[in-house]
């Protein structure tokens, strides 16, 4: 029965983490709002999207991220994103 509940929760976890994976839409909302926040002047003209709008997104199903010339800029698991 110990076994049983250990396979259940951990399915359960990994079912939430599915289901809860960050969207494009959401890393690059991040992004965007990471260069506003370091980039004042430049976040205004809009070019905060351009920059969130190059990079490529790659879901996991578990999690997600974003990565540009090989290096990860963001990481995404449970809905919520981490800018790196």
């Amino acid at each position: 029965m110990k076994r049983l509940t250990q396979l259940a929760l951990v399915a359960a976890i990994l079912l939430l983490c599915l289901l809860a994976n960050p969207t494009r839409a959401r890393h690059q909302q991040k992004i965007q709002e990471a260069f506003r926040s370091e980039n004042k002047v430049l976040g205004k003209i809009g070019l905060g999207h351009l920059y969130a709008s190059s990079f490529d997104y790659h879901n996991l199903l578990l999690c997600s991220l974003t990565s540009a010339d090989g290096s990860v800029k963001s990481f995404g698991i449970l809905g919520m994103v981490f800018v790196v």
